[in-house]
């Protein structure tokens, strides 16, 4: 047996198509001869827009259809062809499309269509009166309808507005201002403000602070107060609250948001200054939560006019910063308001602000130091505080920073430059702790590898800590010989060398038990310089230099050489260790250890160009010039003598002092770097006039000084003009010069002869064209002619001395190696073959034939007859032949 169970589930409410059914069998019951049916469906419009479309579907159902049996009904559907439009546009947010649609269902749905005119102007206006008379009766006023139709008017035109008054919408809108008036007829509200309000209500909610901005004469002519009317209908509250209302959420949201844009819309509405003081008197007695930075800030960017109500603004916003803040939080947008403050303050009330700024830092707890850029906004703040007291002499602040002394290091690391800061800036921690955080890092230098950093900072704060532990852990890490972490632990150690006995003595040990030669050697081999310099720094400062070694036994100067900087890096190291930077403290050590010799030199080079190295006295400098440069590179020795020459007693010193021994000091202070050569070019001439003829004749036999400082003296003054001693020296030598024929000793002789004064250097030269002309000397006259870029033949006027200057010059010229000579410089023998007696013209040219005749090629007669031709000679006679034979 097969049990078997049906369940049958009937719908309570029928289908569409029961209901077709039943209703056509109604119609059919009630239908006669005669008889009409006209269904009116009103008010589809009022349904929401889908249920609308879905409603109507329905009930063209029930009166359509295609049976010809029954006489269906009239149906009429009075409804807004726009309505029908925002039917479909729920599902088609297209304009177009919402508009394609519903015209469709116009012409689809409906056998006939009648449209219905829109009212005409004059029209509505009479029916608003009627309906304006009828809902206020006796109280109405006479201009009260004129007003609404004006307000009508202008919302209509404004924005090509499309809204038809229909007598539905001037009912709805009496029926609201009706309303309105009941509520507040017994206030100092208007009428016109009250229908200004109803017709534009919506917009009044979107954005009420944008309408009442909004400039609108006429309304301001009815009605002066029409903005406070319209926040006191907006925000239900009495008109002598309303400004009050109307602008303080508006002004609270953009102080919170700190939105400029939407605080500068309140700040352009009427009553902004009353009400901005009163949310600031309100924020001052502990009311909402707020932020003076925002409101700093923003405030600021209206640039309003410094008249009594800012600055009273300003004095509040002082208190608040000082007092109203989140001590959890600090950001750069705090620091801003603190700049603007300070900015913003009167000079007699800025010690003050200063004082309670600072205590305000000083609450800062270390919550607010864990986000992003807090401790660099927290110095940053301090530094302003600081430097401004230090502009009004206050000099007396101190800036404490609490929690955990990492953030404390941290501030002193960005604080690194600021001395005056680091002098002020303090920590809650205890002093114990601060240590153990920076021995914590020399023991793991991966947490933090500033430890050497912050000792060094903190020394500059001149706090007083207890340093132990520090130094422990810092000598068992160059004990244990762990390369990472070496330079930072080396460098603890300097820094607290000069100041700590511990410290002092533990270097000591550390030296002396070659924990810190074999640290060195160590950082060699890795290439560790940083770690190199440290080490070589610590034993320099602790008088160990003799363990300064290179690993493989190399010299300093070949280490240097593979190792750029790293003689820059231990001068460094040493001044922050505190050695004695004075030029003669690195000579010291070099004398003792001469191997050292490159090192210092180096070292003391870039101590020297950094500005960090001690310069000796005037005195010491004058009388050991030599010694000094001789421990500087090259390029620094004008360098060095424009410093030392700042000083008048080393002039003063230099000047007691004899030029013997001293022509490096003087040839330095002609250098083209120092800033002195004016000065020092005096100095040296005053000096050179005082050497005598016989050491000048030295000077231009081997090219000892004086020769060097002489040229020097000419290259610095072009005026230098020297003459006496100088001049007979010269004199004395020109036999020699005109004789010996040594091409170093004719450059050494004219280019002394050039430092003379012109009218001596000039008869100096007549001098050795006389003794050149007075007889042939047997000698190469070619480097006495040349040199000194041809003087002698510009100068010595040969054509004076023509025949004797055609007899021992030109003849032995063109007999010697000298025909090139003659060659390049014909033109300047031009006077003297133009001065000779014919006997001399024919000498020269007989031999000028003679060597023409003789020549092998045709180029090399060119030559010899281009000399003919400039020197005007007769044709050679074998020319002259030639022409003859040709004839």
């Amino acid at each position: 047996m097969v049990h078997q169970k049906n369940r049958t589930i009937t719908t309570p409410d029928p289908t569409t198509i029961e209901f077709q059914t039943i209703f056509r069998k109604i119609m059919s019951s009630v239908f006669a001869e005669g008889r009409r049916f006209i269904f009116v469906v009103d008010n589809l419009d009022r349904l929401p827009e889908a249920q609308a479309v879905e409603l109507w579907a329905t009930i063209r159902s029930f009166f359509l259809g295609a049976d010809q049996r029954l006489n269906l009904p009239t149906v009429i559907l009075p409804i807004d062809e726009k309505a029908v439009e925002r039917m479909y546009a729920v599902n088609h947010p297209d304009d177009a499309t919402a508009r394609g649609l519903a015209q469709s269902f116009m012409d689809k749905t409906f056998d006939l269509k009648f449209h219905v005119s829109r009212p005409v102007l004059s029209d509505w206006n009479k029916y608003l009166e009627a309906q304006m008379d009828a809902l206020f009766g006796q109280i109405l006023e006479p201009n009260w309808s004129h007003q609404l139709q004006v307000i009508l008017d202008r919302w209509l035109l404004s924005d090509g507005r499309e809204t038809e008054l229909t007598p539905r919408f001037i009912n709805t809108l009496l029926n609201s201002i009706g309303t309105l008036w009941l509520q507040w007829h017994g206030s100092t509200i208007r009428f016109v403000s009250i229908a200004h309000y109803a017709v534009h209500r919506d917009a009044i909610s979107s954005d009420i602070l944008a309408e009442i901005s909004k400039e609108n004469l006429w309304l301001t002519k009815e009605d002066p107060d029409w903005q406070r009317s319209l926040a006191a209908l907006h925000y239900g509250v009495e008109p002598d609250r309303a400004e009050q209302v109307l602008l303080e959420r508006p002004l609270m949201e953009a102080i919170q948001s700190g939105s400029e844009a939407d605080f500068a819309k309140g700040a352009a509405v009427p009553g902004f200054t009353t009400v901005f003081q009163r949310i600031l008197d309100r924020v001052g007695n502990g009311d909402p939560v707020f932020s003076a930075t925002n409101a700093i800030r923003l405030y600021n960017a209206l640039e309003l006019p410094a008249d009594a109500a800012s600055k009273d603004a300003w004095q509040r916003m002082r208190t608040l910063y000082s007092n109203h803040f989140n001590s959890q939080e600090f950001t750069r947008p705090d620091v801003e308001a603190l700049e603007i403050l300070i900015a913003r303050c009167p000079i007699d009330e800025l010690d003050h602000f200063l004082e309670t700024a600072a205590k305000r830092m000083s609450a800062i707890q270390d919550k607010a130091f864990l986000k992003a850029g807090g401790v660099a906004s927290f110095v940053e703040a301090c530094r302003i505080i600081m430097s401004t007291a230090i502009d009004q002499g206050k000099t007396e602040l101190t800036l404490t920073m609490q929690g955990d002394p990492r953030f404390y290091l941290q501030a002193l690391t960005l604080a690194s430059e600021d001395q005056a800061l680091l002098a002020r800036l303090r920590s809650s921690a205890n002093p114990e702790i601060i240590v153990e955080s920076l021995a914590t890092m020399v023991d793991d230098s991966s947490i933090d590898p500033t430890a050497d950093t912050c000792v060094h900072l903190l020394k500059l704060t001149g706090l007083e800590l207890p340093w132990n532990k520090l130094i422990e852990s810092a000598s068992a890490k160059l004990t244990s010989g762990v390369e990472t972490g070496t330079a930072i632990s080396a460098n603890c150690l300097g820094y607290l060398f000069d100041s700590s006995d511990l410290s002092h003595n533990s270097v000591l040990e550390l030296a002396n038990n070659a924990n810190l030669q074999n640290r060195l050697h160590e950082a060699f081999n890795f290439n560790n310089d940083p770690a190199m310099a440290s080490l070589a720094a610590l034993l320099l400062v602790s008088q160990k230099p003799e363990l300064l070694t290179t690993p493989d036994g190399s010299t300093w100067d070949t280490a240097l050489e593979r190792r750029e900087g790293v003689a820059e890096q231990i001068g460094r190291r040493m001044a922050d260790f505190g050695a004695k930077g004075t030029l003669d403290a690195y000579i010291n050590v070099a004398t003792d250890h001469p191997k050292l010799t490159p090192l210092i030199k180096a070292i003391a080079s870039s101590r020297f160009r950094d500005g960090k190295l001690e310069l000796p006295t005037p005195a010491d400098a004058a009388r050991n010039f030599g010694d000094y440069t001789s421990y500087l590179s090259d390029d620094l020795r004008g360098q060095f003598a424009s410093e030392v020459g700042n000083s008048p007693d080393f002039w003063t010193e230099l000047a007691n002092l004899d030029l013997d021994g001293n022509e490096q000091t003087y040839l330095a202070l002609l250098d083209q770097a120092c800033t002195h050569r004016v000065q020092a070019a005096k100095a040296t001439r005053e000096k050179l006039k005082l050497v005598g003829a016989d050491r000048w004749g030295a000077a231009i036999s081997s090219g000892g000084e004086p020769y060097g400082l002489a040229l020097a003296l000419a290259k610095a003054d072009s005026t230098a003009d020297l003459d006496g001693n100088l001049f007979d020296a010269l004199g004395q030598s020109i036999p020699a010069l005109c004789s010996i024929g040594e091409t170093a000793h004719i450059e050494r002789w004219f280019k002394l002869n050039a430092a003379l004064k012109a009218d001596l250097s000039k008869i100096l030269l007549l001098r050795v064209r006389d003794q050149l002309t007075a007889n042939a000397t047997g000698t190469d006259l070619v480097p006495l002619l040349s040199a000194q870029g041809n003087v002698l033949l510009r100068e010595g006027e040969f054509g004076d001395r023509a025949d004797d200057a055609a007899r021992s010059i030109i003849l032995p010229l063109l007999g010697s190696t000298g025909l090139s000579f003659l060659y390049d410089h014909s033109a300047a023998f031009i006077p003297v073959l133009a001065g000779c007696k014919p006997g001399s013209r024919d000498a020269i040219g007989t031999q000028l034939g003679a060597k023409w005749k003789a020549a092998e090629t045709q180029e090399e007669k060119d030559r010899f007859d281009l000399l003919r031709r400039t020197w005007e000679l007769p044709e050679f006679a074998a020319q002259a032949n030639d022409g003859a034979d040709g004839g």
